[in-house]
């Protein structure tokens, strides 16, 4: 019954379960540049212009 009581204690593992620890993956405000689109205008460009080129290949 030991086992069962380490693996249900929360506690063990604190960086997993508390997202406290870790800000920077769970919350988005410390990674602007990845989450925020604004941030990277040159990216949704290139985006549209492969999508575009996507298209093309397609039809011909």
């Amino acid at each position: 019954s030991h086992g069962h009581r380490h693996r249900h204690a929360p506690q063990q593992q604190p960086t997993i379960q508390n997202p406290a620890q870790q800000p920077t993956v769970q919350n988005p405000a410390q990674q602007p540049t990845v989450q925020n689109p604004a941030q990277q205008p040159a990216q949704t460009e290139q985006g549209h212009k492969r999508s575009r080129e996507q298209g093309n290949q397609e039809f011909l």
